[in-house]
């Protein structure tokens, strides 16, 4: 397992959010050894709202509308819309939580999309509808 470490630009210096571990996973390290840093920006997760509105308005009206479980919906819908290819050219489905709040509304787009197209079915955008729970 390789740890995380957040933090923030500040000028011309990096603040880490826990410093204290940074430098305790550092010292786990042997004298010389050679490593590698990687920075990157932070991707912001999707969210819980984003969440509610996937399971209770798209994956519920496609799930009504075709008479399959959300669970089956949430299957077809990520096979046709989230698959990916590996360097190996295996196929696979990555996990909804590791998908952006942008990668999230790309994918609820073709969702959309799709049932529109292939069902005649109109799901209303977020800010259309009322999700329980909210």
């Amino acid at each position: 397992m390789i740890p995380i470490f957040s933090g923030k630009k500040t000028g011309d210096f990096f603040d880490f959010n826990d410093l204290d571990s940074v430098v305790n996973y550092l010292a786990s390290f042997k004298e010389n050894e050679t490593l590698s840093v990687t920075i990157e920006k932070e991707k912001k997760p999707h969210s819980d709202p984003q969440r509610r509105y996937y399971y209770g308005v798209i994956v519920k009206l496609i799930a009504d509308f075709t008479g399959h479980d959300k669970n089956e919906i949430d299957s077809i819908l990520k096979w046709e819309f989230l698959i990916r290819t590996d360097d190996r050219g295996i196929r696979y489905v990555p996990s909804k939580n590791d998908l952006t709040t942008v990668e999230t509304e790309e994918f609820f787009e073709k969702c959309r999309n799709w049932a529109l197209i292939a069902l005649d079915l109109i799901i209303p955008l977020p800010n259309e509808v009322k999700i329980e729970g909210e």
